[in-house]
This record gives C-alpha cells, structure tokens and sequence, in this order.
C-alpha cells in the first residue's frame, strides 16, 4: 500500500513539472525573466544627476526593488529661481515594492510603496539673489505611488509613474517629496 502512494505521489508531481514547463516554452521572454534594470531619464532632463533602478519580479502581481538617484551639480538647479526656500537632494536610496493590477505578468497598471532615504542641501534666498542659509539634512520619508510599464516579448520596456513621499525626521526639509519616473530598461 505504501508503495502505491508513493508512486501516485512522484507520478503526480511529475506530470506538473512537466505540465509547468511545457507552459514556460510557450511564454514570452518578458514573462519568465525575474529582473528588470533600467534608467531614469528625469534626473538627465530636470535635475541634472542619474537615477537607475533595480526591480526583482517575485510573482506575477509583485516586485521589489531599489532606486539609486545621484546629482551631479545641486547648484545650477537652484539659481535665478523667485523662491523662498528649495532644497537639492545630493543622493538618495529609494526602496520600494510594487503590486501590479491585471491578470499579465508583472506589467501594466502598477501601484507603488516606498521609502525614500535622501541626502542633501537646503536653501534659504533673501532678496532672490543670495543663499542667506545653507544647511545640510539627511531625511527618511514614506510614500505612495502608481505607475504603469510597457514591455515587448523582447524584454524591452518603458515605465513611467509619480510617487510622493512625506519627510518623517528632519525639520529643515521639505515636507513633501516628489518622485517621477520615465524609465526605459531591459528584463533579463
């Protein structure tokens, strides 16, 4: 009796290996590979730094992944601007995990959680032509997001989003914090 249900049980889970990869065949390239990295092109066009991302697929409705931002020059961001205060985050770690909507594998409609952990300066004018104050912050924040990624069966993809985070910890920077995303990149 023993040997019969032995049997029966490597024989089922053999006839599901087999049935799972023969499924894995027929899928696109984009819906079997587990990791998306790619660039972000706002920081090169807006606040002249670098941002690329790292995202690890873990089930069809879920990733999680890290953002890597660095500007190159704060500065020139902040000149000749009719502002009161204005910060320039020098670089920033951006956690975050993201649950895709719809039946397609981890693509599409996203909404987004995250945590922002950034570095930087911020700004005080008088008169609107000199920094009256410099002060330097490291902050945390924790935010909400949605967004929406494109991918051909290549693996080739563009996603793009918004996320705003609240500053939890230092009162010389700002509030709210806006995070945008255009990014193309590669699932591999």
């Amino acid at each position: 009796m023993k040997k019969i249900i032995i049997i029966t049980i490597v024989l089922i889970f053999s006839i599901r290996i087999g049935l799972s990869q023969e499924n894995a065949i027929n899928l696109p390239k984009r819906d079997t590979q587990k990791n998306d990295l790619s660039v972000n092109l706002h920081p090169f066009i807006i606040a002249e730094g670098f941002s690329i991302n790292y995202d690890r697929v873990l089930n069809k409705d879920i990733s999680v992944g890290i953002n890597l931002f660095k500007a190159y020059n704060n500065q020139n961001s902040i000149d000749n601007r009719d502002i009161d205060i204005t910060s320039g985050t020098n670089i920033s770690v951006i956690p975050n995990i993201k649950y895709y909507v719809g039946e397609r594998f981890a693509r599409r409609f996203y909404v987004q959680g995250l945590a922002m952990i950034s570095s930087g300066k911020v700004y005080t004018f008088r008169n609107n032509d000199s920094i009256s104050q410099e002060t330097d912050f490291t902050d945390v924040a924790i935010g909400i997001g949605i967004g929406d990624k494109r991918i051909l069966k290549n693996g080739i993809f563009i996603d793009f989003g918004i996320a705003v985070a609240y500053n939890l910890l230092s009162g010389n920077t700002p509030d709210l914090l806006a995070h945008p995303n255009l990014s193309f990149g590669f699932r591999f």
